[in-house]
């Protein structure tokens, strides 16, 4: 399935900068090879090899790769030539899966932190910034036609289903800086789809919940926000 040219524009002018695909140019001879090309984008059939039946979520970015990456250019998030990153894995694993071309983003955008657990605690001690991840999120699922979600890490995961509760097509795997033997993450991938696959086939509803429903409490008053600004609930 490949995404239409409308639907890949308005993905690349709102999150070209935070997201990105599972494409990468092939390694030609050490592992981590050409992962930070970012000439795979330029290609001419790049529609073709795009696919929005599948989403990967992170939990956020670690901020370590400003020296290897180009912010200029769209899409270089899960791209970095850091010689010490482990985007490898991620590409790896994908290749030749259904998966290969699908969407990558992460849950928390706009804030980046290299400790997990603090950035948990970070986006939900922050109302503002909660929402305004959650609405993206929902943004990018309603833009990519509901998905399947899969969530690199627990951390990612819980979020997901904290958060988006409704949404019944999601899985988890390892998140691709995890240590794990070659080979799992593939795996991971493909019994993850096979499982989520039965459970779509009796639940056609994938996405019930809706961003309006996620209430939040800021300065002891109770709303959401709306296009970042904060209407109170009677």
């Amino acid at each position: 399935m490949s995404i239409r040219k409308e639907i890949y524009l308005e993905l690349r002018k709102k999150y070209g900068d935070v997201a990105s695909w599972a494409i990468w140019s092939k390694p030609v001879k050490a592992p981590k090879d050409r992962v930070g090309d970012l000439s795979i984008f330029d290609s001419p059939d790049l529609l073709k090899q795009l696919t929005g039946e599948y989403m990967f979520v992170a939990l956020c970015g670690s901020g370590v790769h400003e020296k290897f990456i180009d912010r200029s250019i769209a899409w270089w998030n899960f791209h970095s030539s850091n010689p010490n990153g482990q985007d490898y894995k991620l590409r790896d694993a994908t290749v030749g899966t259904p998966t290969e071309g699908g969407y990558i983003t992460d849950f928390i955008k706009y804030h980046d932190e290299l400790d997990a657990k603090k950035a948990v605690k970070f986006v939900e001690t922050h109302p503002e910034l909660l929402h305004k991840n959650i609405d993206a999120l929902y943004e990018e699922i309603d833009l990519l036609g509901m998905p399947i979600l899969i969530a690199l890490g627990n951390d990612s995961y819980n979020l997901i289903k904290k958060y988006l509760p409704g949404y019944s097509a999601v899985f988890k795997i390892h998140h691709y800086a995890a240590t794990v033997r070659e080979g799992q993450m593939k795996e991971e991938i493909l019994s993850g789809i096979k499982q989520i696959k039965q459970i779509i086939k009796t639940n056609t509803e994938r996405f019930v919940w809706h961003a309006g429903d996620t209430t939040l409490t800021v300065d002891g008053k109770k709303g959401r926000f709306v296009n970042g600004v904060f209407v109170e609930l009677p």
